[in-house]
């Protein structure tokens, strides 16, 4: 699968032309928004009758669909992971680094 990521960032940056959409992983929005391989969405995205841009999880809005406050992916999914603990089982564990929250958080 690599291959296939590197194949469509470089198809991307040159302007090949070998696809008209990606499906990529979002790691490579940074050094593709800045060699203006993608096009930027956010006219469409904010104009759109049938999106609702605030619905995005406010992280996946910002660190994962956006560079430099323009919009270049649309989600397809986003997941959230959540981590919910009693504390009185972490405070009776032998081990120190899950007795410390700061530690971990």
């Amino acid at each position: 699968m690599p291959e296939l990521f590197q194949e469509i960032e470089n198809d991307a940056r040159t302007g090949g032309s070998l696809f008209d959409a990606y499906f990529t992983n979002p790691t490579i929005l940074g050094s593709t928004a800045t060699s203006n391989a993608f096009l930027d969405l956010t006219p469409y995205v904010r104009d759109s009758q049938y999106s609702d841009w605030t619905d995005v999880l406010l992280a996946l809005r910002t660190h994962v669909t956006s560079f430099e406050e323009k919009i270049y992916i649309i989600l397809f999914d986003g997941d959230t992971h959540t981590l919910f603990h009693r504390k009185d089982c972490w405070d009776m564990t032998k081990y120190e680094f899950l007795r410390s929250e700061k530690k971990l958080f």
